[in-house]
């Protein structure tokens, strides 16, 4: 098998723990501007004196939705796992707390946006985590790797959802997991108000909607 020090070589290196897919990623406008939004989001999270709120809340949600008592289940659960990919990890939430959970492995965060040049340096002195802006449908590595694949809430994302499922199956040991979920289809009322708000936010400027969010 290659080495991880092989598979990141293929990678721009950035810095130690940063690494850039080469070529252009296509990306559609739409998901774009969710992206955008997300990153806002996230960026005005991780400069909140209660991130610790926030993240703590999504670790729960993970454990409860992928059937995990405990952390110190999941702790388990990971105990035999190598090499592990968080495909869109986007800031790293999870990446980090992977990587902190199972500290003598490996653990590769994967995002096209530029989130992960803000996770690279936020967890620049995580000595098992890695990150790279790339696409996940297109990941480049080597068929069979990882013991553990990470796809949490962000499958519908890429420009096709197929094809990027088989790109992770591919790079999936036969006897690994994927850890996957996607939003069940919303009545046609919802969607069409989802897509109006998104439209509207847009041409708000963050401290506006922060503002009403909070009131």
């Amino acid at each position: 098998m290659n080495s991880i020090t092989d598979i990141l070589n293929s990678f721009r290196k950035v810095k130690s723990n940063l690494f850039v897919q080469p070529g252009d990623y296509e990306q559609d406008s739409t998901v774009q501007n969710t992206l955008d939004r997300f990153y806002l989001k996230w960026i005005e999270y991780s400069h909140n004196l209660e991130v610790g709120d926030i993240i703590d809340q999504i670790k729960q949600r993970f454990l409860r939705l992928y059937g995990f008592r405990d952390e110190n289940d999941f702790a388990s659960f990971l105990s035999d796992k190598n090499l592990i990919f968080d495909a869109e990890c986007g800031l790293g939430f999870k990446t980090i707390w992977v990587a902190q959970l199972k500290t003598n492995c490996i653990v590769l965060g994967m995002d096209i946006s530029d989130y992960v040049f803000t996770a690279s340096e936020k967890y620049k002195n995580i000595d098992n985590l890695f990150f790279i802006k790339g696409d996940i449908s297109e990941t480049m590595f080597p068929k069979d790797y990882f013991d553990f694949v990470i796809c949490d809430e962000v499958l519908r994302y890429p420009i096709d959802p197929p094809k990027t499922l088989k790109e992770l199956s591919r790079v999936t040991k036969s006897n690994g997991y994927i850890f996957t979920y996607v939003y069940c289809i919303k009545s046609i009322p919802r969607e069409l108000l989802d897509e109006y708000f998104n439209k509207k936010t847009l041409i708000y400027l963050t401290k506006k909607l922060w503002c009403f969010m909070n009131s």
